[in-house]
């Protein structure tokens, strides 16, 4: 049997209903559960992406795999500017072929440096006569921008969305965010993804949904551009310079690591901790030694209870690829992007486009672009205290300012401070405080709920609130697709 999606599986009588305790734990702890062929449940399995399948007369299951990245890398130019030519060549075509269409499409501008990007060129391209060719079909009405809205919170980003809507002028429409139900909100997405969701999925839905009630039908979104860039980390790129002696650039390079933390931590603090990562690297240290010292030290969901006796533990396993020839840097990002980070967010957008029947596409998912990129050296990727260096480089002069040279960036989360209002709190605690909250085992049932109490008396913070939202989506979907 199978589908496009698990819970058209979990219909039929027979559909297994063991939850895969790895992946749950997973869930808990912001990884991934996009990885290799196994799903959140037991005897359900994903075809991978790059193979197919076939189901012999016998009835034997055939994989094979068709597409790898790292086979596929190209001959980039020797010198850096003519590096960062090509690549905005690739990325202008890519934009430029995503605008074939019989209807209109739109940008879901969050106001950091990706979406920014495509709405930028898109709109040079256009306003050059370089977007349509003769005999390609492009769409029309091309100026519409769709941007999320907290007001009031400190993650509201429209002001950096707003500075590319008047450089571009687009015509934005703000999806303000709300928080009424907004424990429903999170129990509907994670129905429509069919496993425990990340905090931000309530306000992709509510975009979507802003895109289909307008009528439109295609999106442009920046999906792809950190896993393949450098963008969510910067602190490989540290232990990569120091290695080689390079301590400039990896003082730079960890001024890049200290601002995409939240809050900001200092760059001679982010170099001492690479340094000494490195160093245990090289010269393994003792396992006591290293928590005498302060080396190791648990995740902090352990400390609400989470996860509970019946998950297996944390494994320290790296679960890099071997690829020959690759420095850590793009090994590391090679996994971001095939095995660990980027799947999830695909899955999860598509879901949530195709549940307003909206077409998600993405230039930075250009099959040509990504192999350029993962044939670029190091410097191209983080360098001078940015990351994404060889886009930013790219995108000088088209891009504003204020966008380009921001370090930080959310993408469409909910805001933290909701959980700081009496509603929410009050359907929260209906939620862990019902019996079927203690049926899963996944985690402590007191330990949480007096964890929770115990924060209702401080406000919440991004961290704290991206953990609640996992523990209550992930006890929706034991609900629905469990018990």
């Amino acid at each position: 049997m199978f589908a496009s999606e698990v819970k058209a599986l979990a219909e039929l009588d027979d559909c297994p209903r063991k939850p895969n305790l790895s992946l749950v734990r997973d869930a808990l702890f912001a990884s991934s559960l996009d990885r290799g062929r196994a799903t959140i449940l037991e005897g359900v399995s994903r075809l991978e992406p790059g193979h197919w399948l076939r189901v012999t007369p016998d009835g034997r299951v055939v994989t094979h795999r068709w597409w790898n990245t790292w086979e596929e890398r190209v001959q980039v130019p020797s010198r850096a500017e003519n590096q960062v030519a090509e690549f905005r060549g690739l990325f202008e075509d890519a934009c430029r072929i995503r605008q074939r269409s019989d209807v209109p499409v739109c940008t879901l501008l969050s106001g950091g440096l990706d979406s920014s990007s495509i709405a930028c060129t898109v709109s040079r391209l256009r306003r050059q006569a370089h977007g349509a060719r003769p005999g390609t079909r492009m769409a029309v009405d091309w100026q519409r921008s769709f941007t999320s809205s907290l007001p009031g919170s400190a993650l509201d980003e429209t002001a950096y969305a707003q500075a590319v809507v008047d450089a571009c002028d687009l015509q934005s429409t703000l999806v303000t965010a709300d928080a009424s139900d907004l424990v429903g909100q999170i129990a509907a997405a994670t129905h429509v993804l069919d496993s425990p969701i990340v905090s931000s999925m309530p306000s992709v839905s509510a975009v979507y949904a802003a895109v289909h009630q307008a009528g439109l039908k295609v999106t442009l979104d920046g999906q792809g551009a950190d896993e393949l860039l450098s963008g969510y980390s910067a602190a490989d790129v540290v232990r990569y310079y120091a290695a080689r002696g390079q301590l400039a650039r990896a003082w730079e390079a960890a001024d890049c690591a200290g601002a995409l933390r939240w809050p900001r931590v200092m760059p001679g603090e982010i170099l001492l901790q690479e340094s000494l990562a490195l160093i245990r690297g090289r010269f393994p240290v003792r396992t006591t030694l290293r928590k005498a010292l302060g080396l190791m030290q648990a995740p902090p969901a352990v400390m609400t209870g989470v996860p509970g006796q019946a998950l297996p533990p944390l494994s320290d396993a790296s679960e890099m690829p071997h690829l020959p020839g690759a420095n850590p840097v793009t090994a590391r990002l090679y996994w971001e992007f095939h095995d660990n980070t980027l799947p999830q967010i695909l899955r999860h957008y598509d879901h949530m486009a195709m549940r307003w029947s909206v077409e998600s596409r993405m230039p930075f998912l250009d099959w040509r672009l990504v192999t350029y990129a993962f044939s670029l050296p190091v410097e191209q990727l983080v360098a001078r205290g940015y990351t994404k260096y060889v886009l930013r480089q790219a995108m000088a002069g088209s891009v504003p300012r204020e966008v380009l040279r921001r370090r930080g960036k959310l993408g469409f989360p909910i805001a933290y401070e909701w959980f700081d209002r009496a509603d929410v709190r009050n359907s929260v605690r209906d939620v862990l405080y019902d019996s079927s909250f203690e049926q899963s085992g996944f985690w402590e049932a007191d330990a949480v709920r007096g964890w929770f109490d115990r924060r209702t008396l401080a406000p919440w913070t991004f961290e704290e609130s991206s953990l609640l939202v996992r523990i209550l989506s992930t006890q929706f979907w034991y609900a629905r697709f469990v018990c």
